[in-house]
């Protein structure tokens, strides 16, 4: 995944939010969480490219355009990716690959690692044994 936009892409989602294009996705009928705000509302998530381009009553959309791809999220809760801030995955007493079957699931999609600990007790070895398994797993270039 690569982690800059160029403008045609940027004017490609903007459109779709519009309802100019046709999104890849709609999640559909979901209750989506404001992280921000704390609210909780039914709607929708259109997207397109990967990205979220519009969320809430989408209404226009549907009518503009029949065939879209659906995903039912009724009953469901959607929100974005969670990020821990600050990690010390050694104290988890897991490896990063492990760690990472464990938060994922539960919506933790980034982590700030301060792996220090593994340096202090194991060695700069060690450091980048779990600098280089990190790379391999949680690179955004992969």
């Amino acid at each position: 995944m690569k982690n800059v936009r160029s403008a045609k892409e940027i004017e490609i989602q903007i459109k779709t939010s519009m309802g100019e294009i046709p999104p890849d996705l709609v999640l559909k009928g979901g209750h989506i969480v404001n992280t921000l705000t704390g609210e909780i509302y039914e709607g929708d998530v259109a997207i397109k490219d990967n990205r979220i381009v519009r969320t809430g009553d989408i209404s226009d959309i549907y009518t503009t355009f029949s065939d879209l791809k659906t995903i039912n999220c009724t009953d469901s809760y959607l929100l974005p990716g969670l990020i821990d801030s600050h990690l010390h995955t050694e104290s988890t007493l897991m490896t990063p690959t492990n760690f990472t079957k464990v938060a994922l699931p539960l919506g933790t999609t980034t982590v700030a690692v301060d792996p220090h600990e593994i340096g202090n007790v194991l060695g700069r070895s060690e450091e980048r044994r779990v600098g280089k398994e990190c790379r391999s797993r949680w690179s955004p270039y992969h």
